[in-house]
């Protein structure tokens, strides 16, 4: 139940489909795939497409997944998506799927390389708590886009840590991490 259950008809049988099953496995956010499902536009399309602001929200958590190493084009994703979601709906979309912090983190990032102007989403998601230490892991020398420090190691178990909304999300993770 934690998949897109999708089945496409094609000329040599029904073929299924499972999306977006690695981020729904993020243990340090819940992403709630019947909202997805449910606010994603059909317009008869064979696969439903996310809307703008759930693409936003897990554009920054596959951002956080994976210690900010990703293609340019999920960064350019990020920017160009944060310029026409409205941010209050963001910021709401965010708290459905426990990525409020992770998504502030991304939008901070991409506000100094692209200059993205996220500040009303950013205002619309409140400052997180830890918001001091976000800001010294992710600005200056430390997070550039040739040197990301917060992809591997313990750099990368301490952003996730930080980037789960509520104390229950953030020793979910810590449980998880430790098992591994």
């Amino acid at each position: 139940g934690r998949t897109w259950p999708m089945a496409l008809a094609t000329t040599f049988g029904p073929v299924e489909v499972d999306l977006h099953a690695a981020i729904v496995d993020a243990p340090w956010c819940h992403p709630s795939v019947d909202a997805l499902l449910r606010d994603a536009i059909a317009d008869g399309a064979p696969l439903p497409m996310t809307r703008a602001a759930d693409t936003l929200v897990h554009t920054a958590i596959h951002l956080i997944e994976n210690g900010l190493r990703q293609p340019l084009k999920h960064w350019v994703d990020l920017d160009r998506l944060a310029r026409v979601v409205d941010p209050h709906l963001a910021a709401e979309r965010a708290r459905i799927h426990g990525a409020r912090t992770a998504l502030w983190m991304g939008l901070h990032v991409a506000r100094r390389w692209l200059a993205t102007p996220c500040v009303p989403t950013m205002d619309a998601l409140g400052r997180p708590r830890h918001a001091a230490l976000l800001e010294a892991m992710l600005t200056g020398d430390l997070a550039t886009p040739h040197r990301r420090p917060l992809e591997r190691g313990p750099a990368r178990h301490l952003a996730r840590v930080l980037a789960a909304d509520g104390v229950r999300a953030r020793v979910r993770y810590i449980g998880w991490a430790l098992a591994r």
